[in-house]
């Protein structure tokens, strides 16, 4: 009987993992690879192309001498500071040096597959050091258990949720796994039941430093990772370990380890976070971080069991409910186990080995449940209650007091700092980490039954691909065409500008628009934004627009009406059509357009 010829270094899984990942993100994102420079990845609603833009602007900030962080080409004439940009430079400065040597549409597209792969990988070197048995080597089957687990982080519908809406920001989730890696180190990794690895190197003050790191990473490559991922991982994996192992947990030594990994990871954020808190904190707050969206962004109950209805498959597969759930809110609201990673979690919760998986799923079922948000939606609408309805109507009052279903991330959403944040849906990126760990578990416990490693191979392969068609969100992928008007190049020619005003400047997509048209006539921009809208002040701006569009007064004669535009520097002025009301204003008065696409 011939063995299957598979030999593989402890040092190859990685690049094996890696090379296996890439191909898989290809295939996700397909057919992004075959219009790597023509298309962004994402929808129409997306952020590819405001992304894209604040990777041009480093690029050309560093070419021309100026400071990156600060927005001079935004905001004519003073320009702004971005607090945010600086708080999460991993967001885009590895997409700002692919950019160095292609188009920032094609450095964006290239670092979003990239990312994808990365997050496998870093899943997979977690996966594979949890799945190694106390006393025992790393084992074939255990590489081959962690590429599944690495797969089912990477391509979680929730990941590509938000490919979907190009936040190249929240895919930076590399640096987590290997947080939770020295978190599981610093805290279980020494007990016997839970470790393979029951020497003194498993709680040394090396974990703590690359911990701290990680926190680093995870955090300036989102800032809302530090809320949506480190904060549940974090109290749900503690809790657990608190709760359940108080002998070991409980030690001097650990505690010890785990308040330097808290300091230290502070201490690294500070220099970044600093200028963004004091502005979360300030007496009055720019628009652009005051937006909402709590309820609206979070995920509904049904979406842990609605498969995607956007494949060829799903569209005749998937229930009703799906549409109703992610028709509108795929980007945040995505959420789906899947059928085959659900019964790889139950053979990981059931079998001999379930100690070792159980603080995993209280870390999967607290995320999931803080990402249900503050009430109670199903359906994707809030569940209203009443009381004292009949009462009142006897009383001749009114139909009693009515509310909604308050859940527990009400609580955390009052507190500083926290109430900045706004899409709770983001909780089930911690969720999908904590899923693929245990859904490795019970991988591993099915392919340890075959005993010929070809059975092992083809059963992985196999599982692979099923979770792959399962999970997949979109086929093909969304793109938007990256083309941009003929104009915007003669524009760029001009030397006579002071700055371009878009109207209308308070449409999310016309703005978007804005900034990636100016990678080309690169004038300054009367608004713009790098954050969710323009920090600019919105009376001003209303009043330019009004003066524009006709709703006030404006006409050869009015003087005081010229001269308020000419302060201001409208130069020239932009109108995008598929975002004006119907009918639309009247900008006759400004004459004939210079061009009309």
């Amino acid at each position: 009987m011939m063995r299957f010829p598979v030999r593989l270094t402890r040092a190859g899984w990685p690049f094996l993992a890696f090379g296996l990942y890439l191909l898989a993100a290809l295939a996700i994102t397909w057919p992004a690879v075959t219009q790597i420079g023509s298309a962004g990845i994402g929808a129409g609603y997306g952020d590819q192309f405001e992304n894209a833009r604040l990777v041009w602007w480093v690029d050309y900030a560093l070419q021309h001498g100026l400071n990156p962080f600060y927005q001079s080409l935004l905001g004519y004439p003073a320009g702004f500071f971005s607090a945010a940009q600086w708080a999460q430079p991993l967001g885009y400065l590895p997409a700002v040096l692919i950019g160095l040597l292609t188009g920032p549409v094609a450095a964006l597209n290239c670092w979003l597959i990239v990312e994808l792969a990365l997050n496998g990988l870093s899943a997979f070197i977690l996966c594979r050091a949890l799945l190694i048995t106390p006393g025992k080597a790393d084992s074939f089957t255990t590489g081959l258990a962690a590429l599944i687990g690495g797969l089912v982080f990477m391509a979680f519908p929730t990941m590509q949720g938000h490919l979907s809406a190009g936040h190249v920001n929240v895919l930076a989730l590399y640096g987590l796994p290997i947080y939770a890696l020295c978190l599981w180190r610093i805290t279980a990794a020494a007990t016997p039941e839970s470790s393979s690895d029951p020497s003194p190197e498993a709680g040394r003050w090396w974990w703590v430093l690359l911990g701290a790191l990680m926190i680093l990473v995870t955090a300036t490559g989102d800032t809302d990772q530090a809320v949506y991922t480190l904060l549940p991982l974090t109290l749900f994996w503690l809790g657990a370990q608190g709760l359940t192992r108080r002998a070991t947990f409980w030690k001097r030594a650990v505690i010890a380890r785990l308040a330097g990994l808290f300091v230290l990871g502070a201490l690294l954020l500070l220099p970044f976070f600093a200028p963004l808190a004091m502005q979360l904190n300030a007496p009055s707050q720019s628009a652009d971080l005051q937006q909402g969206g709590w309820v609206t962004y979070s995920t509904d109950p049904l979406s842990f069991i609605a498969p995607s209805p956007f494949t060829p498959w799903g569209a005749s597969l998937a229930p009703a409910f799906s549409r109703t759930v992610l028709g509108t809110n795929s980007a945040e609201g995505s959420a789906y186990i899947g059928i085959v990673v659900a019964g790889l979690c139950l053979v990981a919760l059931i079998g001999r080995s379930r100690r070792r998986w159980q603080p995993w799923l209280i870390v999967a079922l607290g995320a999931a449940v803080f990402s249900l948000g503050p009430f109670l939606k199903w359906a994707d609408q809030p569940i209203r209650y009443t009381l004292g309805a009949a009462h009142s109507a006897q009383a001749g009052g009114a139909d009693g007091y009515s509310s909604y279903i308050t859940l527990p991330w009400a609580f955390f959403q009052t507190l500083p700092i926290l109430n900045a944040s706004r899409t709770p849906g983001r909780f089930n990126l911690t969720t999908a980490l904590a899923l693929a760990v245990i859904a490795a578990g019970g991988a591993a416990a099915v392919l340890a039954r075959q005993s010929r490693r070809g059975r092992q191979i083809g059963l992985t392969a196999l599982l692979l691909i099923v979770i792959g068609v399962d999970y997949q969100l979109f086929m093909p992928v969304p793109l938007t065409s990256a083309a941009v008007p003929a104009y915007m190049t003669d524009l760029a020619a001009r030397r006579d500008v002071r700055a371009v005003f878009d109207l209308p400047w308070d449409d999310l997509l016309a703005a978007k628009d804005a900034l990636y048209w100016q990678t080309i006539h690169q004038h300054p921009l009367i608004a713009g934004q790098t954050l969710r809208t323009t920090p600019v002040d919105p009376a001003a701006l209303n009043v330019l627009q009004a003066l524009l569009n006709g709703t006030a007064h404006l006409s050869g004669t009015d003087a005081s009406g010229l001269a308020l535009l000419d302060r201001a520097g409208v130069d020239v002025v932009i109108v995008h059509r598929s975002a004006l009301p119907n009918p639309p204003p009247d900008f006759s008065r400004l004459g004939s357009p210079v061009f009309t696409d």
